[in-house]
């Protein structure tokens, strides 16, 4: 946020009018204060006034009563002012961003108002819905009137808003004018370019694959001489997701060299890297050898504050065959599962969560730390299970309903289970037991696959999984009745 505001904050530009103001605003009462009458004079105020904050408070009030009468021209150079003089504005900018959304039709705003305008959108944190449409159709319009890095500062404001742009065409045009204009492009704001593009799910692999080209010449990356900028570049090409080997040689190669230069990188900013090249499998030579000494930098200390980081690092790192069973240990201790799973409102932490803990069974048969309780278990998957509808599944996948019946039919339902086996497991497979001398037999309904059953003969149960059932057919659902007759 500073570097965006040291960067493209306002030139303060009021006009000449109130040339007979005193100039002594140091002395003046609030009284005074409030019987000015023209923005000008408010204007001039609030430089002069600096930090006296209930001042600046009093004007503030003046000026929404006057906010109907201003042009956005003279709107925007009071915030200007305020800005100078580094108040937040938090009564004025709400008044002024309704009476735009109001009258934005008939302003007729040039690009260098909406411009400044999406600063301080950036700089309040939010703006009215239907503002952000306006906006859109507004550039839309009129995009080639803007300079890239405008438009960078326009993004912030998107993005800090936490709105995304709906419109599939603007972001097409931007796209375009991005790479067209890539050589022109502020580094920094670059970045604001990555997240909104991120966070609207634009997906169209040609542009990902230009940009990531052009990233590359020139040692482009030596730009960023901080891990943050690097991790928003990754974690844009991972979220889509987009592989580009080539590029993320560079990133990592970036990434180490900027690490030996500061051990000390942000917590936030390494897990996400990792999680980035983890999740698109990028396994460059050495691979484990670099990302452990990457991991090797993530500060145990910042665990109490940030947990959810070492859950994202661990969870880039085992899909890189790497298990560091200290980090796994600590991330699976009660302290750390307590906080995670009050933070997992989004279903992320609990699919996390769950594939870590999955994980330790599977890879580390002779791990013997913390791991999830049973009843901790159960509740993150009936959490994640919300986005799991097995009715939805049988109706999506004709297939595996028809070998289902047709299997509940000949064996009996209690020995047929229909399943999501595993957190990562995104379709539903079917679990059967068969005991050697009895056949088939009763299948647990509640337990997670990996749970060892209380059979007498859990020895002899080899457990079946049928998961390949895009292709089956009515007659072969047919077959297998028959045959079991």
């Amino acid at each position: 946020m500073d570097t965006l505001t040291k960067r493209y904050g306002p030139r303060l530009k009021t006009s000449n009018a109130a040339t007979n103001t005193s100039n002594n605003f140091n002395s003046m009462s609030s009284a005074v204060l409030t019987d000015m009458r023209t923005t000008d004079q408010l204007i001039r105020a609030i430089v002069k006034t600096q930090s006296r904050e209930k001042d600046l408070k009093s004007i503030e009030y003046q000026l929404i009563k006057q906010r109907y009468k201003m042009s956005l021209p003279v709107a925007l150079d009071a915030c200007h002012a305020f800005y100078k003089v580094q108040h937040a504005m938090p009564s004025y900018l709400p008044a002024l961003f309704s009476v735009i959304e109001e009258t934005f039709q008939s302003m007729q705003p040039s690009p260098e108002d909406i411009t400044f305008l999406f600063l301080y959108v950036f700089l309040h944190g939010s703006a009215p819905e239907m503002l952000f449409h306006m906006v859109e159709e507004y550039l839309l319009k009129h995009l080639h009137h803007f300079h890239i890095n405008d438009l960078g500062v326009i993004s912030a404001g998107f993005f800090r808003a936490n709105h995304r742009i709906m419109s599939q065409d603007l972001l097409e045009v931007m796209a375009h004018k991005l790479l067209m204009d890539f050589s022109f492009v502020d580094p920094y704001l670059l970045m604001t370019f990555m997240k909104v593009y991120r966070h609207a799910s634009y997906v169209r692999i040609s542009f990902y694959n230009k940009l990531a080209d052009s990233l590359m010449k020139d040692n482009y990356l030596t730009h960023y001489n901080s891990t943050n900028s690097l991790m928003h570049i990754a974690f844009t090409y991972a979220s889509i997701p987009i592989v580009h080997k080539e590029l993320f040689e560079q990133l990592l190669c970036r990434f180490e060299a900027l690490l030996n230069q500061k051990p000390n990188t942000r917590t936030k900013d390494l897990s996400k890297f990792v999680w980035a090249c983890g999740t698109l499998q990028f396994k460059p030579h050495d691979y484990q050898q670099r990302f452990r000494r990457l991991a090797n930098h993530f500060e145990l200390s910042s665990v109490e504050q940030f947990p959810e980081s070492l859950a994202e690092l661990l969870f880039g790192l085992i899909y890189l065959e790497i298990f560091p069973e200290d980090l796994l240990s600590r991330c699976l201790s009660q302290d750390v599962i307590n906080r995670l799973a009050d933070s997992a409102a989004d279903k992320e932490k609990s699919f996390q969560l769950l594939i870590l803990n999955e994980t330790m069974k599977i890879e580390c048969p002779l791990y013997s730390g913390p791991t999830l309780l049973q009843s901790q278990r159960q509740v993150l998957l009936e959490h994640l299970a919300l986005s799991k509808d097995m009715e939805v599944e049988l109706q999506i996948r004709i297939g595996l309903a028809a070998v289902l019946t047709s299997l509940q039919i000949s064996l009996g339902t209690e020995r047929v289970r229909c399943h999501f086996p595993l957190p990562h497991f995104r379709t539903a497979v079917i679990e059967l037991e068969y005991c050697m001398t009895d056949g088939f037999v009763q299948v647990d309904q509640k337990q997670p696959l990996l749970h060892q059953s209380s059979s007498k003969q859990t020895s002899v149960i080899p457990r079946i999984i049928i998961d390949d059932l895009y292709t089956a057919t009515k007659d072969k659902c047919e077959s297998v009745h028959k045959e079991k007759e």
